[in-house]
């Protein structure tokens, strides 16, 4: 469990599970301090997993979540193009560009997995994209935020529209693992969100 700090009074809605999920106006955002947990530097190792649900409708540019230096050096991972793809990029170069209709103003299921150079996307436990040859991922050194990009400790590309359970994990899960998550239901009927957004942070 992280704690993140509520920048901007981000709402909390009734979300795909039974608790509450995080509501994004487009001008606001959750960030986790690399002293609650240096997401960061996890994330350059190439060794993880991330997962989240995801619900919006909009397409050019906005970011769901990401951190990078004034380099343009860390992840970020964006809604762009206007068939509502998901784009993974690393240290400012795209890795995925894959289209998952992320436009269509439905829940949505996404699961991310890093092996060193191998980078599976997943929707809804299918496989929609793999990139076996990945760039190079550096440590930003900056907090990673959710609902938009930290661009060196700025809020960039904000997105509308709602995030819930958001998950890491120091290792790539298997498809085994990801497909059992899906199926028994933790990821379908409960929230790692567990508090409204009272400007005091949220659990995740």
């Amino acid at each position: 469990m992280y704690t993140a700090t509520d920048n901007g009074s981000v709402g909390s809605t009734t979300g795909k599970g039974r608790n509450y999920c995080a509501d994004f106006s487009g001008s606001n955002y959750l960030s986790i301090a690399t002293t609650e947990y240096d997401i960061a530097q996890l994330l350059s190792g190439k060794q993880w997993t991330l997962s989240f649900w995801h619900k919006g409708s909009q397409t050019v540019n906005k970011s769901l979540m990401g951190t990078e230096n004034s380099s343009s050096q860390g992840l970020d991972i964006q809604i762009n193009n206007t068939q509502g793809y998901l784009v993974i990029l690393f240290d400012n170069v795209v890795q995925l560009s894959v289209d998952i209709s992320a436009d269509d103003d439905t829940w949505k299921r996404i699961v991310i997995t890093c092996s060193n150079d191998i980078l599976k996307l997943y929707v809804d436990d299918e496989l929609v994209g793999y990139k076996s040859d990945s760039g190079t991922l550096t440590d930003s050194s900056v907090d990673f935020y959710l609902g938009a990009l930290n661009s060196n400790g700025t809020a960039s590309n904000n997105f509308t529209g709602q995030l819930e359970e958001f998950c890491l994990f120091d290792s790539p899960r298997d498809e085994d693992f990801i497909e059992h998550d899906w199926n028994d239901g933790r990821g379908r009927y409960y929230a790692e969100i567990t508090t409204q957004a009272t400007g005091g942070g949220l659990k995740l």
